[in-house]
């Protein structure tokens, strides 16, 4: 199975995307950190 260059791409290219999908959450939670604070801020 591991052997199979289609299913090690398959595998691959799930790795690359999860590795995005974390990427671009870490980004939303560093934004939604910046609103709070700025929200906090302003009260």
């Amino acid at each position: 199975m591991f052997q199979d260059i289609e299913f090690e791409n398959v595998i691959d290219n799930q790795a690359w995307d999860l590795k995005n999908y974390i990427l671009s959450l870490e980004e939303l939670e560093n934004t939604m950190d910046r609103i709070i604070i700025e929200t906090n801020r302003e009260l």
